[in-house]
């Protein structure tokens, strides 16, 4: 009877063994497979779509595609490059589009970029380079442009913990010489980095050359950086035109010199005067330390703000309700502050002091009751249509008196990647610069060969040489548990 007792269970422990080793090793190479594929910047062949050269994009490998085109200055497609659905850039460090290096060279896209109202989506940018002749300083979805983009929104993350650098840094893009329309950006943008001097930073542009419109910001901005940074909601410096536009977003930067809901410097470059219209803030403003930080708009030395509100929180000692500074150039025109945001509309600071500046201040203080009452909307609209009455809030900006098809700006140039030398705007001399090259070079001929592929989605190698590797380990563990239950029975 003792034979017939023998149990089964020694020949099944073999294969039992063999079954869950096989999945904790398949478990743990597709991690690292994972782990793989969440390394590497966008602009890695591997992470190209190499077959896309022009119109419709719908990957993120055909995006990754077009900045790569254009960053080479081999772009020459039909200059109008449009969205066809929503673009998740996970896992890889995304590198701007078009740029500008420390020697002035530049590589940047004219036609047009409609993102159709569609998201581009987990937009990370982490490598910040050291100063060298060779590296960029323009970061945002675009690096630098002079392309009409429109109708886009971007989320995501800046972040920038270390080094020196002059860089001008925005959601959407970080200089912009075309004009932006209707464009959202949910990027949160941190700096860490007390040798991080001089730039601008805004929750849409760095710097606006030309026109920015319909676009909102709700992105926080936490920049602890050196004290010549400009910080704003909408864009870090203005030298073109701002027009119904919104911030939502806070903005903390306790070393700054100046901070603005919408802009954060403005001044006049080539006899064009800069503004700001329409627009609101709802951010918190602050705190800040230094010198100021307002509702609309931190210093400006030449320019006009007409038709703005802010009912953001101004903490610091030196905050204005709308301008931290404003010289004898610069203008306020029916413009209103929240009451409990600040003692002053237009700050005047003479030796660090902190006073109201009685010939230029046209800010008007107003209640939270007033001004979400109807009434204000029409003090608010003067002759426009821009706002119009909310119910549940303060106005609210009227979508019917969209200018944006009358007054479409940009260039529409001719669609190429271009080259071009141009002395950077630097943010501690507010006068014009005057030695800015306006011409452009194309080089087509240098135009690389497109590799001809079928799909749209790259394969990932490291995943099929990890899955190889894992087949021919079952195999031989496998034989392994063959030959062991085979001796046992």
């Amino acid at each position: 009877m003792s034979h017939t007792q023998k149990q089964s269970t020694p020949k099944k422990q073999p294969i039992f063994h063999f079954l869950i080793t096989s999945v904790l090793l398949l478990s743990f190479l597709l991690a690292v497979a994972g782990i793989a594929t969440a390394t590497g910047s966008w602009s890695d062949e591997t992470n190209r779509d190499t077959a896309w050269a022009d119109g419709a994009i719908s990957t993120p490998f055909q995006l990754a595609q077009f900045a790569y085109l254009v960053n080479n200055n081999a772009y020459s497609g039909s200059g109008n490059v449009y969205l066809e659905d929503n673009i998740d850039l996970n896992g890889h460090e995304w590198v701007p589009i078009g740029i500008i290096m420390q020697d002035s060279t530049m590589f940047f896209y004219d036609g047009i970029f409609d993102g159709n109202g569609f998201t581009v989506s987990n937009m990370s940018i982490t490598d910040f380079p050291t100063e060298d002749p060779s590296n960029i300083f323009v970061f945002g979805l675009f690096g630098y442009s002079e392309a009409e983009i429109k109708n886009l929104i971007v989320s995501g993350s800046i972040e920038f913990n270390g080094g020196s650098m002059n860089n001008m840094i925005g959601g959407i893009i970080g200089d912009s010489a075309g004009s932006i329309t209707n464009c959202t950006s949910n990027v949160n943008i941190l700096v860490n980095s007390i040798s991080f001097t001089g730039g601008w930073i805004g929750g849409i542009a760095g710097i606006n050359e030309n026109e920015i419109t319909w676009c909102t910001n709700n992105g926080d901005l936490d920049i602890d950086a050196g004290s010549t940074v400009g910080v704003a909601g909408i864009c870090g410096a203005n030298v073109g035109r701002v027009d119904r536009c919104v911030n939502n977003g806070n903005l903390t930067s306790p070393t700054q010199w100046y901070i603005g809901g919408i802009v954060e410097e403005m001044w006049s470059e080539f006899g064009i005067v800069p503004s700001v219209t329409n627009c609101y803030n709802t951010g918190k403003i602050g705190p800040v330390d230094v010198i100021a930080g307002s509702g609309i708009a931190g210093m400006i030395f030449e320019g006009n703000i007409e038709n703005c509100y802010s009912v953001g929180e101004s903490a610091g000692q030196n905050n204005g309700g709308l301008v931290g500074n404003l010289t004898l150039d610069g203008t306020v025109t029916n413009c209103y502050f929240l009451d409990s945001s600040s003692d002053y509309g237009v700050v005047l600071i003479v030796n660090d002091k902190t006073s109201e500046n009685p010939t230029q201040d046209q800010g008007i203080k107003k209640t939270d009751a007033q001004m979400r009452s109807s009434g204000f909307v029409s003090e608010l609209n003067g002759a426009d249509r821009a706002f119009i009455f909310n119910s549940e809030g303060y106005p609210v900006l009227n979508r019917d008196s969209n200018d944006s098809e009358q007054n479409p700006g940009g260039s529409g140039g001719i669609g190429q990647a271009t080259i071009r030398e141009k002395e950077p705007v630097l943010p501690t001399d507010p006068e014009p610069e005057n030695n800015t090259t306006n011409s452009s070079s194309q080089n087509n001929s240098s135009v690389p060969p497109v590799e001809e592929e079928d799909e749209n989605k790259k394969p990932n190698w490291i995943f099929w040489i990890l899955l190889l590797i894992f087949i021919i380990l079952l195999i031989v563990a496998g034989r392994y548990a063959y030959k062991k239950y085979n001796q046992k029975t």
